[in-house]
């Protein structure tokens, strides 16, 4: 019985290393770029009388009628 020579390759030669690498770079990127435009660009306040604006549009446009 012959073995056949398995030749023994380093790991940064393998696929599956790479592969688990750029997910993990690409995830952390994506996260950095989520928070990055969460910070830049914060939600807007609602305002306290929120009804009252919506019903003077609503006035507004019944008027126009």
């Amino acid at each position: 019985m012959t073995h056949s020579k398995v030749k023994n390759k380093s790991w940064y030669r393998h696929f599956w290393p790479w592969f688990i690498i750029t997910f993990l770079v690409v995830t952390i990127s994506a996260c950095m770029l989520t928070m990055y435009l969460a910070i830049k660009y914060p939600d807007l306040v609602v305002k306290d009388n929120w009804v009252k604006d919506g019903m003077t549009v609503y006035q507004q446009d019944a008027v126009k009628e």
